[in-house]
């Protein structure tokens, strides 16, 4: 049997994109043929990773040139947290758009891999591979008489209690069961899932949309490795046909190409583990009261920190960049992997998005947990309570006392730290040669290569 083609298109997204890249690299780098297909939308989110683009032979480059409609007012994605908790309101009339605008690319899609498919003497497609926040592509495949996987960005924990729990008429009860066998939470640390705060008619629909029309994949694939979350994993498994193949962000060598060396430079010169990092993702913005209590927070732990900073420091109280700056680096934008492998970062103040959780798993990184949405306050639960490498802020009202408290006893914590790097031994042998992620690719490929004899024998 020859070597699959595989067709990948993931939402557009920078927390969906760059996983599907990274899963892209992981099955190129295996022998499949891989060629990535993005919305317009998820195209402008690319420029800095082009070059792994171009210079994989076995790689190929599509761009859906159908772009979100505007006729309903401009797409903005970005939440802003702005209440007196931190929590980010994501009550969002763009995500209606979203979704009904890629919907419409169906047709789109389908004519671009029908264009592709067999060209420049590549085999013909055996599967489409799409973002499980896309079950619609789902009929794409099927008029192509091609696999449909899908793959889930979020943890296997949020799959897990999606699938169980959305729907049910005592959610929040049947959450605090599940909870437990996942996390072996305390019932009284649920009503902090997002899950159980799905109030928005729209976003609930839209879930379970996604939920169900995964359910219906011929393979899910997972963002995860087996030990990091063996029960949810072990639950799925007895219903589902997935493959964990995490971390992804490890082993594909994908570096942001215009990787800022000023950052990397001022680590250079710290001392190892003593930098708190502080970055919040591409989405939430913080203003108002929370932005000014991180701050002072910030300033009254007496710690040294690397800020990401979208608005480059405006909004911050008066006089604390001047009472900071020499211990301080306030920049837009670096690198973040490149930043969290580096032997200066104690600690990590995260959103804990799932790929930034990932991030610092691999680098045995501690994390200050602040969720704002989705799957965020799950991946919270999981970082402090059951891997016990990190500290969440705690509910209530944002007071600068209690950040203050929890970086003092993040930072430096020899405890966070050494479970922290038992974990990134396990994470890295997961995809080691015979690791648990390692022999699931295999699997994989295994199963590509009988779906892409069986296209070539029709």
């Amino acid at each position: 049997m020859g070597a699959p083609h595989v067709a990948l298109f993931p939402f557009p997204d920078h927390g969906h994109v760059t996983p599907m890249l990274q899963l892209a690299l992981h099955l190129a780098s295996r022998g499949a043929y891989v060629t990535f297909i993005n919305a317009e939308l998820g195209h402008q989110q690319l420029p800095s990773f082009t070059e792994y683009l171009n210079q994989t032979a076995n790689l190929k480059y599509a761009h859906l040139s159908v772009g979100i409609s505007a006729l309903e007012g401009p797409l903005t994605l970005d939440v802003v947290v702005s209440d007196s908790s931190g929590l980010g309101n994501v009550e969002s009339s763009s995500l209606p758009v979203l979704h009904r605008s890629l919907e419409s690319q169906s047709s789109a899609l389908e004519k671009l891999l029908t264009d592709l498919n067999g060209a420049q003497n590549w085999p013909s497609f055996s599967c489409l591979i799409s973002d499980a926040f896309m079950p619609w592509t789902a009929s794409v495949a099927q008029k192509l008489q091609v696999s449909w996987m899908v793959f889930w960005t979020p943890s296997a924990t949020r799959f897990y209690l999606s699938t169980k729990a959305l729907g049910h008429k005592e959610m929040n009860t049947e959450l605090q069961k599940l909870a437990n066998i996942t996390i072996g939470l305390s019932p009284e640390s649920t009503d902090v899932f997002d899950l159980s705060r799905l109030r928005n008619p729209h976003r609930r629909q839209l879930l379970m949309a996604r939920v169900e029309g995964t359910k219906m994949a011929d393979v899910i694939l997972l963002n995860t490795f087996d030990a990091l979350e063996e029960e949810a994993v072990k639950e799925l498994a007895k219903d589902f046909p997935i493959r964990s193949l995490g971390p992804l962000c490890f082993g594909t060598g994908l570096k942001a190409s215009k990787a800022n060396e000023e950052s990397l430079s001022w680590l250079d010169r710290q001392a190892p583990h003593s930098i708190l990092y502080i970055s919040f993702g591409s989405k939430a913005m913080l203003q108002g009261r929370p932005l000014e209590q991180l701050a002072f927070g910030i300033e009254s732990s007496n710690m040294p920190f690397l800020w990401v900073l979208r608005s480059g420091g405006e909004g911050l109280p008066e006089g604390f960049v001047e009472r900071t700056e020499a211990r301080s680096k306030i920049m837009k934008w670096v690198p973040q992997k490149q930043v969290l492998e580096h032997r200066a970062i104690g600690a990590f103040f995260t959103h804990c998005g799932w790929n930034s959780v990932l991030e610092a798993v691999v680098e045995g990184v501690p994390m200050i947990c602040w969720p704002t949405f989705g799957d965020q306050p799950t991946n919270k639960l999981v970082i402090e309570q059951k891997w016990r490498i990190g500290r969440g802020i705690q509910g209530g009202e944002v007071d600068a006392e209690n950040i203050r408290q929890v970086i003092q006893d993040v930072v430096g914590n020899a405890e966070f730290r050494q479970r922290g790097s038992l974990l990134s031994r396990s994470a890295k042998s997961a995809l080691g040669q015979g690791g648990t992620s390692d022999q699931n690719f295999k699997f994989l490929m295994q199963e590509l290569a009988v779906r892409e004899h069986h296209v070539a024998s029709c």
